[in-house]
């Protein structure tokens, strides 16, 4: 671990001090960061590795949903499977601050070419899949909300605002109530990462962010729903507030508190301000332990009263729940990058969260129209109904893993990657990017006595 950490700590001053780049780089950090590349930022393979982890917990829960009768500890387990959005969201803040990092001090106009490289990242798989969704009329057997789209919802979601109201939040394309809050994202980070200078800074914006999304989730979903929609709408309404942007600001901010752990200058503040950061810690421990705790008996009044205010409304989505998560996924992540653990960062994992994206796109149809059919045909009476459920559960994960790897690797290779490329082409045309470095100049020749005049010698 410290051997890593050193090896981290060299890379860095290596980025930043030419001269001593030519020492220190052939020993540097070969556990988590490669060199860094002339093009753009530096590759993490952990990066790519806890990408494959959210899809995979993703898929998770919905096959989970999709077998009955589950024992209680494989159906918890399957349900927290939902928070691989949540690790997705932590991911994309992190990787977008280092990116902006290395590309603000090089590209011409840096935040064109980064919506440019954002959109086309995001846009031509999400139209494909918008388009391929509704001729599927995939969402026609919803138990509550909507069962058809309507065009202004087909349009909101070609412009990324689809999140903004609950018809057509998860309506067009599956899922895609995760590409509005990262779209609406990609708005607000420019801003951020300007303003956003230490870990200090980014510990308050996630307390400060918490804390408003906690408040503002009761008085959000009594605003939408009373008077509005019929009592039929109650769960759309409930997920709605849940996928709102404003909800899910807090767990990407625990991506910049990951970014800033990740740099050099971060021992400095915790060596100065270490009493500040364990009193976050702590403050953030006892707010966790108030609101999913049962209260010991005989503890203080206020303790009491602050478990009440904290646990907030049983019925709607609770902020802190996502927040301990997003915790434990920024740990997971800085040990991975120290310490990467041969069974979560490897090739397979590497891959998966290569292709995740396309992944997350295609899994639901794959998982409806292809594992669901060829699983039905399939009958396992073996032991007790919780064996029998637990045996159906696995076959359905492998499933749907097996085939929706290679169909995904087929989409990020003929989809997103020549996406990818015109939205490169476009950066470089309108000269937004990095400039193009000229050649140097070969050396003049030396001068070889009597080179000027012939007749010498």
């Amino acid at each position: 671990m410290d051997k890593c950490a050193n090896q981290f700590d060299q890379a860095a001053i290596a980025e930043t001090d030419p001269r001593a780049a030519a020492v220190l780089l052939p020993c540097a950090l070969p556990c988590a960061l490669p060199p860094a590349r002339s093009d753009g930022p530096r590759h993490f393979d952990f990066v790519d590795s806890l990408r494959g982890l959210a899809i995979l917990g993703v898929i998770l829960l919905h096959c989970s949903l999709l077998v009955p009768n589950l024992a209680p500890p494989i159906q918890a387990i399957g349900m927290a499977g939902h928070y691989g959005v949540q690790l997705f969201f932590i991911v994309s803040a992190f990787t977008l601050f280092s990116s902006l990092q290395s590309r603000t001090r090089v590209d011409r106009m840096p935040l064109a070419a980064f919506y440019t490289r954002r959109f086309f990242r995001i846009a031509p798989l999400f139209y494909l899949a918008a388009i391929f969704y509704t001729a599927q009329n995939f969402n026609a057997a919803n138990t509550y909300g909507p069962t058809s789209v309507h065009p202004w919802e087909f349009i909101a979601t070609l412009l990324f605002v689809h999140g903004w109201h609950p018809s057509s939040v998860n309506l067009v394309v599956p899922g895609g109530w995760s590409i509005g809050a990262e779209f609406m994202f990609y708005l607000c980070i420019p801003i951020i990462f300007r303003n956003l200078k230490s870990l200090r800074s980014a510990l308050w914006l996630t307390l400060i962010a918490t804390v408003a999304a906690w408040i503002i989730t009761p008085i959000a979903y009594h605003l939408v729903y009373d008077g509005h929609y019929s009592s039929s709408w109650q769960p759309q309404i409930k997920q709605f507030v849940y996928w709102s942007f404003p909800f899910q600001f807090p767990v990407f901010c625990m991506g910049f508190v990951l970014y800033f752990l990740m740099q050099r200058r971060v021992k400095h503040e915790l060596a100065i301000g270490w009493l500040g950061t364990i009193g976050f810690v702590g403050a953030v421990s006892l707010f966790l332990m108030l609101a999913f705790q049962k209260v010991p008996h005989g503890a203080p009044k206020w303790v009491l009263h602050a478990s009440q205010f904290l646990r907030a409304d049983p019925k709607l989505p609770n902020v802190l729940h996502d927040m301990s998560f997003a915790v434990g996924f920024v740990a997971l992540a800085c040990l991975l990058a120290h310490r990467p653990v041969g069974l979560l960062v490897n090739r397979v994992t590497r891959f998966i969260g290569t292709v995740s994206f396309s992944a997350y796109i295609w899994h639901f149809w794959i998982l409806k129209h292809a594992v669901r059919p060829l699983a039905r045909h399939i009958h396992l009476h073996i032991g007790s109904l919780h064996t029998d459920a637990a045996l159906q559960f696995a076959l359905l994960l492998a499933l749907t893993i097996l085939l929706t790897m290679p169909a995904s690797a087929l989409s990020h290779w003929l989809i997103e990657l020549p996406g990818q490329n015109i939205g490169k082409a476009l950066i470089s045309r309108m000269g937004w990017g990095k400039p193009a470095v000229k050649p140097l100049r070969p050396p003049a020749p030396p001068i070889v006595a009597g080179a000027l005049n012939p007749a010498a010698g």
